[in-house]
């Protein structure tokens, strides 16, 4: 009984193990195609809505004048470039779940879970890196050279660097956002430079006083 014992107690232990791993259960493979297409649409939407509101404000500016019958066409495209968005943000998720099961279908190993693959998202500052991290082992995983027999030969692989460029220019509107920020503040005084942080202080110390 002691020996039967320890043996199931072994045996919970390792699956424990490969659930963490997420080696307990090898999901089917589920085509992505629809998906895919359903996002590009939306990011190529997002394009153009942002191209016509660009055009429209520009038209604005240049001209001095404002005109009143652009009112319901700036309307629809601010209603339309702040729900596309959204859906497409969606569709990502389900996107990364379902390409994460994929690579699990395939053997891969050592790849983040799939549940993991969408809770980055919403962790900040960790899904500044771990987003691309899950997006290389897609591509590694799923690459026609990789041959998985243990399950960690797409370690080996070259990452892409379509999914670097992608990944630069994904958060460049984020670092581009805080340097204009920065510079931008400072320029009109709403940050001080370093010749006026003392008066700054000052004037900030005379208020809490006051």
């Amino acid at each position: 009984m002691t020996t039967q014992a320890a043996n199931k107690r072994h045996v919970v232990v390792l699956k424990q193990l490969k659930y963490l791993r997420g080696e307990s259960r090898i999901p089917s493979f589920r085509s992505i195609s629809n998906r895919t297409v359903w996002l590009v649409r939306f990011v190529i939407a997002t394009i153009i809505c942002d191209i016509i509101s660009i055009a429209i404000q520009s038209y604005l500016t240049l001209s001095g004048e404002y005109d009143l019958q652009l009112d319901p066409i700036l309307g629809v495209i601010t209603t339309f470039t702040s729900i596309i968005p959204i859906l497409a943000f969606i569709v990502s998720l389900f996107w990364y779940y379902r390409a994460s099961k994929n690579i699990h279908s395939f053997g891969a190993k050592r790849v983040w879970r799939p549940i993991l693959s969408v809770i980055w998202w919403f962790i900040s500052p960790l899904n500044l890196y771990l987003l691309y991290d899950v997006t290389q082992q897609f591509w590694k995983a799923s690459n026609p050279q990789t041959k998985l027999v243990i399950g960690k030969e797409w370690k080996d692989i070259a990452s892409s660097n379509m999914i670097k460029v992608w990944w630069i220019l994904f958060l460049s509107p984020l670092f581009g956002g805080l340097i204009f920020g920065l510079v931008y503040g400072i320029g009109l005084g709403l940050i001080p430079n370093d010749g006026e942080e003392e008066s700054f202080m000052q004037s900030t110390k005379s208020l809490l006083v006051f």
